[in-house]
């Protein structure tokens, strides 16, 4: 079997924001509410950063996941409750921008950003 670069068709869950992390068998559980055992082709439990990578057999299977479960996961810890991240692991690069001037519209980022190869979106999050 060749060995591959990257996991393709994938999602990560992610932990790391968790003030306390999950045991193997809180992680398994999650698993089974979010994905169908028939879908994965293999998961992992990185302990390093706190994340699930998991890979379907499709990329569509992957985008569905996501779609149907971001926002929709997660534990109370102390009162408080935490979201589970979930996104699509598709090869690309997320670039946060900081600090910005308030006349910097979304339509000049957007179109200042797009001269760069493969450019999809830009998100305005208030902080």
């Amino acid at each position: 079997m060749a060995a591959q670069e990257r996991w393709e068709n994938s999602l990560r869950i992610d932990f790391s924001s968790l003030p306390i992390k999950p045991s193997e068998t809180e992680v398994h559980a999650i698993l089974a509410r979010i994905v169908g055992p028939a879908e994965v082709k293999r998961a992992h439990l990185n302990a390093v950063d706190w994340s699930v990578y998991i890979q379907m057999k499709t990329q569509e299977q992957a985008r569905e996941c996501v779609e149907q479960h971001r926002g929709k996961h997660g534990t109370t810890i102390n009162g408080v409750y935490h979201t589970y991240k979930i996104e699509l692991l598709d090869g690309s690069s997320e670039v946060k921008i900081l600090d910005l001037p308030y006349y910097v519209s979304d339509e000049t980022l957007e179109r200042e950003m797009s001269l760069l190869s493969g450019f999809y979106s830009a998100t305005n999050l208030n902080f």
